[in-house]
């Protein structure tokens, strides 16, 4: 307030409060901001994980989406980036920095513990493996239903076999 009423007498210049005057951005609703884009990165690898059966195939699909992952701390973590709006935002995938005497949690950062590479290597593992008993169950129910198929054929065979044999009899009698 002072500036505003006194500065032209001081400075020999009039001043106009550049905050005060400044017109509001006609961008403003379409910027992203970095809370927003990190729940729309969970979101799509949410979405991306349940599509796919494999961690090669997840990063390649996260590549057709804009995002790339490149490995930290000799790579056993992640960092995941995107473009938006020539902007390149990035983030880790968990990081908890701890008290070493007491053990205590002193900050979080990154999406969550579901999105880091150890869990999400044993998740495709998990999933693979379901897949395989899977697979092992189809090819045992395949079997077995083999099985009643030629059992039925031969319970079929025996008694066309017996009613011949019973009409031979009767003939011959």
């Amino acid at each position: 307030h002072e500036m505003s009423q006194n500065s032209q007498r001081v400075t020999c210049h009039s001043w106009t409060n550049p905050i005060h005057n400044q017109q509001k951005r006609q961008d403003a609703n379409n910027l992203t901001t970095r809370s927003e884009w990190q729940q729309n990165l969970k979101q799509i690898i949410t979405q991306v994980k349940s599509e796919v059966a494999s961690l090669k195939a997840f990063i390649q699909r996260l590549g057709e989406q804009g995002i790339t992952v490149t490995d930290r701390k000799k790579k056993t973590s992640w960092t995941y980036h995107q473009m938006v709006d020539g902007k390149e935002y990035k983030v880790r995938d968990f990081y908890q920095r701890v008290n070493k005497q007491t053990g205590e949690v002193l900050s979080t950062r990154g999406l969550g513990q579901e999105f880091t590479k150890s869990y999400l290597t044993s998740y495709f593992k998990q999933k693979e493996n379901e897949e395989e008993e899977d697979t092992n169950d189809r090819k045992e129910n395949d079997r077995l239903e083999k099985v009643r198929t030629m059992a039925r054929d031969a319970k079929i065979r025996i008694a066309r076999q017996q009613r011949l044999n019973q009409l031979n009899r009767q003939r011959s009698e």
